[in-house]
């Protein structure tokens, strides 16, 4: 699913089967956000700019996942390029950030069976973005 939002970004579900393109600014949602997503998910998307640009990926409205010790269920994770940057889950505040040293930034996202909560809305912005999305 791929929306039109705000003053011309799109908005949409990591775990779509598609691929966009955005200028300067795509929001990407949980499947369902805010209503909570589904069990047993994984998906990977695949952003990248032009190779002397970065990207910043930011919570942008109140998000939620499953909390564990060591984010073994539900987990969000971001990899600059391909280094892990970040890997959260429980409550994720408004502007978290994480600002990309390479021109790619891959987002994964991993849900288990027992509990599901809200789930996220992400910011990502940079110059030129282009969305690659696998689902698993």
């Amino acid at each position: 699913m791929v929306v039109v939002g705000w003053a011309g970004s799109e908005v949409a579900d990591v775990c779509s089967a598609a691929q966009w393109i955005a200028h300067r600014r795509t929001f990407v949602v949980s499947p369902r956000y805010p209503q909570h997503y589904p069990p047993n998910s994984e998906c990977v998307c695949s952003f990248a700019t032009e190779r002397n640009q970065r990207l910043l990926v930011r919570v942008a409205a109140d998000s939620a996942l499953q909390w564990t010790p060591n984010c073994k269920s539900d987990v969000l994770i971001v990899y600059d390029g391909s280094d892990l940057t970040m890997a959260s889950c429980g409550h994720l505040p408004v502007g978290l950030n994480v600002t990309s040293h390479t021109h790619t930034v891959i987002i994964a996202f991993r849900t288990d069976r027992v509990r599901q909560h809200k789930g996220f809305w992400l910011a990502v912005e940079g110059y030129y973005l282009i969305c690659y999305l696998f689902t698993g």
